[in-house]
């Protein structure tokens, strides 16, 4: 089976519908205060609206016909860092406002990190950085970073 760009971009919608479940859960939690949920909501709705930017790429990818294949050696490789990634951010608790700004930059900042490595592991292999697959991985980066740069305004 051949995997290509589209396939990877699934990671990162699925990761981010991560992201959108744990805030959601913070919200349903009948033990958290108000302020709390009410942060979890506006990181909730962020998340959402990256899964819509990522969404929209994948289909962007696919209805262009640059859709390139990716080895399975370079998709494996990636596969394997999502799952570190879940498996870090399973789950939390938080004890107030600030904990859970600070979980939510910290998921950030390693969210950004698999993305360079992805882009990595991508440019290391093929004269990447030309194609369509490197701009999109750059385009997630500068939102990211962005994303990143909000959290930490609220922070202080």
């Amino acid at each position: 089976m051949a995997y290509n760009v589209a396939d990877l971009l699934e990671k990162f919608i699925a990761m981010k519908k991560a992201a959108y479940n744990l805030y959601m859960g913070v919200v349903s939690n009948g033990r958290v205060d108000e302020k709390s949920k009410t942060a979890a909501r506006v990181l909730a709705r962020e998340e959402n609206r990256y899964m819509k930017l990522y969404e929209d790429m994948k289909n962007n990818i696919i209805n262009s016909g640059k859709n390139h294949d990716i080895s399975i050696d370079i998709y494996d490789k990636s596969a394997k860092l999502f799952m570190e990634f879940s498996k870090r951010h399973g789950s939390f608790n938080i004890n107030s406002v600030k904990e859970l700004l600070q979980y939510a930059r910290d998921y950030e900042k390693d969210s950004l990190a698999i993305t360079l490595s992805v882009q990595g592991l991508l440019v290391g292999e093929y004269n990447y950085i030309e194609t369509e697959g490197y701009k999109m991985l750059s385009e997630i980066i500068k939102e990211q970073e962005k994303h990143i740069k909000n959290i930490e305004t609220f922070i202080r």
